[in-house]
């Protein structure tokens, strides 16, 4: 098949096209589309899960004090931010699945049905959905910032540009070092306080050396 100003490439849609090399120009049209408002729809998904995290901060402010703080409470929080940390996952396996099964069903457009207009198709889906992936895996972050217990960066991570998540990554990971070396250290540190000095009356006597003992 050929369009006006451009033919396919045989060679190429076989090479690049992979297994939706024999779909017509139809299908492939409708499965791109298709998976193209998947990943909008889970995206939406995921903003929506994220106002309801937020949500749960400010339903804390409504509560007495003493339930706000107890451990019940917070495990509930804590057991609820976890699900839909589970739900943000699941969607950004099935976006980035998705966003890789697009860029065949482009390559067969371009290679194989010989679309004049290929700009179009690959700035849409480099914007919207590889765009609309960062933009899960930043909700992503901001819940291991939560339930990690670490210092949210003073920029939006969820939701937000790829280069606000990458910046939050880094954040995260800088983090989670500090705390690493900070365990180490303190393990290290309570190793030389148990090491006491041990030293008995007939030690004194003898003027025999303390000994070093581990406890």
């Amino acid at each position: 098949m050929t369009n006006i100003f451009s033919e396919a490439d045989v060679d190429r849609c076989n090479h690049y096209a992979k297994f939706f090399r024999k779909f017509s120009e139809l299908e492939i049209n409708l499965v791109f589309w298709s998976l193209f408002l998947l990943v909008l729809i889970l995206m939406s998904m995921c903003s929506i899960i994220h106002h309801k995290s937020i949500a749960l901060n400010e339903a804390n402010k409504t509560l007495s004090e003493d339930i706000a703080k107890s451990q019940e409470h917070l495990l509930r929080v804590r057991r609820t931010r976890v699900k839909y940390l589970s739900l943000v996952s699941l969607c950004a396996v099935i976006g980035i699945f998705s966003c890789v099964l697009e860029c065949f069903a482009i390559l067969n457009i371009q290679y194989c049905v010989g679309e004049d207009l290929m700009q179009l198709y690959w700035s849409l889906w480099s914007i919207l959905q590889v765009g609309s992936n960062i933009a899960i895996l930043g909700v992503i972050l901001q819940f291991w910032i939560i339930l990690g217990d670490v210092e949210t960066p003073s920029w939006a991570v969820a939701l937000g540009t790829p280069v606000l998540v990458f910046a939050a990554l880094a954040f995260l990971l800088k983090e989670l070092w500090k705390k690493g070396l900070a365990r180490i250290f303190n393990k290290h540190d309570k190793q030389d306080e148990d090491t006491k000095v041990v030293q008995t009356p007939n030690d004194l006597e003898k003027g025999i050396d303390p000994e070093i003992s581990q406890t």
